[in-house]
Protein backbone atom coordinates (compact mmCIF):
# COMPACT_ATOMS: atom_id res chain seq x y z
CA UNK A 1 0.00 0.00 0.00
CA UNK A 2 1.08 3.55 -0.61
CA UNK A 3 0.30 4.81 2.90
CA UNK A 4 3.17 5.51 5.26
CA UNK A 5 2.20 2.53 7.42
CA UNK A 6 1.88 0.33 4.35
CA UNK A 7 5.35 1.33 3.22
CA UNK A 8 6.92 0.90 6.66
CA UNK A 9 5.17 -2.36 7.54
CA UNK A 10 4.69 -3.96 4.13
CA UNK A 11 4.97 -7.56 5.32
CA UNK A 12 2.97 -7.28 8.56
CA UNK A 13 -0.31 -9.13 8.79
CA UNK A 14 -3.17 -8.93 9.42
CA UNK A 15 -3.88 -5.74 7.52
CA UNK A 16 -7.11 -3.81 8.09
CA UNK A 17 -8.60 -1.23 5.76
CA UNK A 18 -11.62 1.03 6.22
CA UNK A 19 -13.01 2.33 2.95
CA UNK A 20 -15.86 4.79 2.54
CA UNK A 21 -17.36 6.07 -0.70
CA UNK A 22 -14.71 4.22 -2.68
CA UNK A 23 -11.80 5.83 -0.83
CA UNK A 24 -9.49 4.41 1.80
CA UNK A 25 -10.17 6.22 5.06
CA UNK A 26 -7.80 4.37 7.37
CA UNK A 27 -5.38 1.46 7.39
CA UNK A 28 -3.69 -0.41 10.19
CA UNK A 29 -1.72 -3.59 10.67
CA UNK A 30 -1.52 -6.19 13.40
CA UNK A 31 -3.76 -6.90 16.34
CA UNK A 32 -2.75 -3.69 18.09
CA UNK A 33 -3.70 -1.74 14.97
CA UNK A 34 -7.17 -3.27 15.12
CA UNK A 35 -7.59 -2.54 18.81
CA UNK A 36 -6.04 0.92 18.92
CA UNK A 37 -6.96 2.33 15.51
CA UNK A 38 -9.55 0.42 13.51
CA UNK A 39 -12.07 -0.52 16.21
CA UNK A 40 -12.36 3.04 17.62
CA UNK A 41 -12.80 4.40 14.06
CA UNK A 42 -15.55 1.86 13.34
CA UNK A 43 -17.32 2.94 16.52
CA UNK A 44 -16.95 6.60 15.56
CA UNK A 45 -18.25 6.08 12.01
CA UNK A 46 -21.23 4.00 13.14
CA UNK A 47 -22.14 6.12 16.14
CA UNK A 48 -21.64 3.25 18.59
CA UNK A 49 -18.78 4.73 20.58
CA UNK A 50 -19.42 4.33 24.29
Amino acid sequence: MASSEGAERATVTPRFIIARDGKIVLTATGNAGWRDTIWPKIQELTGTKA
